[in-house]
């Protein structure tokens, strides 16, 4: 699933549907552009001020773009005109909270922990066994919202049909967790409204 809003606005549907996605499913932090393994810490990390070569210089365009990216097959694509503070404001908020959930610090501790095994498997060292069971249990924190949707669709349809229910598919749990999102956000919004978050 790929979200594209126009506008970083309560009155944005595609931007209401990022903030459920955001509730529900872990953040990468992960900063893919550098060589060495390095991670976004704040909202500011993930907008980009684009540039254009024009008469022989590089000028800044006067927009923001980002991208975030979940820990499933899900994105967030999108830009802010420089100039929009509320539209700043309203990201800002969003991803900050986003970054600092529990489901998305566990998401970065599963990259972490990887990396500590990778190095250790390059240098030729024992990998304890400890270490896979942390990064098992970290995977399955960060996901625990994605797998609880997939098996209570799972059980639905076993329930309705015994013995011939299909398990669900990946867009079908994506939508699961935007009504669950959704449900979350009517209780404790990350729409930002009138510049207060509400």
């Amino acid at each position: 699933m790929v979200i594209f809003p126009a506008r970083i606005s309560k009155d944005d549907q595609d931007w209401i549907r990022a903030c459920a996605l955001l509730k529900v499913l872990p953040l990468d932090t992960r900063n893919l552009t550098k060589g060495k393994p390095s991670y976004y810490e704040c909202d500011r990390d993930y907008l980009v001020r684009p540039k254009s070569f024009v008469e022989g210089k590089w000028i800044e365009l006067p927009y923001y773009s980002f991208s975030l990216r979940f820990g499933v097959s899900a994105s967030i694509h999108g830009s802010i005109d420089v100039d929009s503070s509320d539209e700043l404001e309203e990201f800002k908020a969003v991803v900050n909270e986003a970054i600092g959930s529990d489901i998305s610090v566990s998401e970065r501790r599963v990259h972490e922990l990887s990396d500590e095994r990778r190095s250790l498997w390059y240098s030729n060292k024992d990998v304890p066994d400890s270490l896979s069971r942390q990064i098992q249990a970290e995977a399955c924190k960060s996901l625990q919202n994605y797998e609880r949707a997939r098996r209570h669709l799972d059980e639905e349809r076993r329930h309705l049909n015994p013995g011939f229910g299909r398990l669900s598919n990946h867009e079908e749990v994506m939508d699961c967790l935007l009504s669950i999102g959704g449900e979350l956000m009517a209780v404790n919004s990350c729409v930002i409204a009138n510049g207060k978050s509400s």
